[in-house]
């Protein structure tokens, strides 16, 4: 949280990024500030108008969204372990045992799929062609010595 803000301000930050979710009247209130309804608007608008409870908003926010959010790489080795079944389950089996299960191959094989994906590999894509008039199919075989190659 940002220096030079009151303990109230703060409070509103917190609330306003947390359980207010968005609503600063709701955040003021939250934070100890007191009115009625018109009041409470009037404070949040002046407080969310001060250059230091916006960016400490911001900085607030974006620490909450990144380490809410999975990067690239958390995704990747999930998907890697899905993959090569290292990642299990636990299961009941027919004694009624808990047990851990790897995937079965139908995910496995999908995650090597949305892996190849992430990575940029992929499959050539099919296309349609559309041909006017008659094909024409040239051969070339070796003995008649006209081999491209």
């Amino acid at each position: 949280m940002r220096e030079g803000l009151t303990e109230k301000r703060k409070r509103f930050v917190e609330a306003y990024c947390g359980e207010a979710k968005g609503n600063a009247t709701e955040a003021a209130r939250l934070a100890g500030y007191s009115g009625n309804q018109r009041t409470l608007e009037s404070q949040a608008s002046e407080i969310l108008s001060i250059p230091e409870v916006s960016a400490a908003i911001r900085a607030y926010a974006d620490k909450v969204r990144s380490s809410a959010i999975a990067t690239a790489e958390e995704v990747q080795t999930f998907l890697t372990d899905v993959m090569r079944g290292a990642m299990s389950h636990a299961e009941l089996n027919a004694m009624g045992e808990q047990v851990q299960v790897s995937p079965p191959w139908k995910v496995r094989v999908t995650a090597a799929v949305e892996l190849g994906k992430m990575r940029g590999y992929s499959a050539p894509v099919k296309t349609d062609v559309n041909i006017t008039g008659a094909p024409i199919v040239q051969v070339y075989l070796p003995s008649n010595g006209r081999d491209p190659a």
